[in-house]
């Protein structure tokens, strides 16, 4: 095996030092281009993209579970889309079960944006994926993906899902998930950098003390997803919803800076208010 990995890694530096991109297709049978600077060696030594094992897994058994046949309309949302694995692996499993679905994809970057494009071209979900590269505050390079305004005036019109809650786009991986009766802010990173020199796009795009919200839900603790310097701001004590962990360190942290947490057992539903609510343990560490 170490041997047919070596050979393998070589073939693909000779065929990346004359192209840009390679065609693959995973182990969950999902087809996309792998290009230079995503990993290739790595995606087809364990037969997936690079980090996407344990969330490709968790998507797929939550999507095609049995419980979503019906005529309700399922929506998903990727946010941070980057070449498109995880909106096709959305995509893949709906097609399952359910006749009617929409993926909602954001990805803001150029380059990572034309691969998302791409690679929803080669499998011709164009009709049930909608992407965009919108960002909050509309001033970057390009306009919409969706040509017409009309178009995307639909787009804003479908994130409304099912006139019971919709998802509001913030920054990188913040969003506000509003039903009619709560408001969730996910991920907050609104200022400051992550590991050791990632920046955001929009920096200071909102101040996490003029959004109204009734939780704040941390999908990890990497520091673009609990971004302590935007929490810092926060003048008053907040409720936080978070995985629950061995360790309780981001719940003692949180609790020692005098918030609220509530634990949320893996694959356990709880109710909020208006909300029925599962988080899904991946990797040992995220969630969704």
């Amino acid at each position: 095996m170490l041997l047919i990995n070596k050979l393998r890694n070589i073939f693909l530096k000779l065929y990346f030092y004359f192209n840009d991109k390679i065609l693959f297709k995973d182990k969950f049978g999902l087809s996309y281009y792998l290009y230079k600077n995503s990993r290739p060696g790595n995606s087809f030594s364990i037969g997936v993209r690079t980090d996407d094992t344990t969330v490709l897994y968790t998507i797929d058994k939550i999507l095609s579970s049995s419980n979503l046949i019906d005529n309700n309309f399922i929506h998903c949302i990727d946010v941070g889309g980057y070449i498109g694995v995880i909106t096709l692996m959305m995509s893949k499993s709906l097609q399952k079960v359910k006749k009617k679905w929409k993926v909602h994809t954001f990805e803001p970057f150029k380059e990572s944006f034309l691969r998302l494009k791409e690679n929803d071209d080669l499998n011709h979900l164009r009709s049930n994926i909608i992407i965009n590269n919108l960002t909050t505050k509309q001033k970057f390079w390009m306009s919409p993906y969706l040509e017409s305004k009309v178009e995307m005036q639909k787009v804003e019109e479908v994130l409304v899902l099912d006139n019971k809650c919709y998802i509001k786009f913030l920054n990188h991986s913040s969003a506000i998930l509003s039903s009619k009766k709560i408001k969730i802010l996910c991920d907050p990173w609104f200022n400051g950098s992550a590991f050791n020199g990632w920046s955001l796009l929009d920096n200071d795009s909102h101040d996490i003390t003029n959004l109204y919200f009734d939780y704040i839900w941390i999908s990890h603790e990497h520091p673009d997803h609990f971004s302590i310097p935007t929490l810092a701001k926060l003048k008053t004590s907040q409720t936080f919803l978070y995985q629950e962990t061995k360790d309780k360190k981001v719940k003692t942290y949180l609790e020692n800076k005098g918030h609220k947490v509530i634990e949320l057992p893996d694959k356990n539903q709880i109710k909020l208010n208006d909300l029925l609510i599962t988080s899904v343990s991946c990797d040992g560490y995220d969630s969704c």
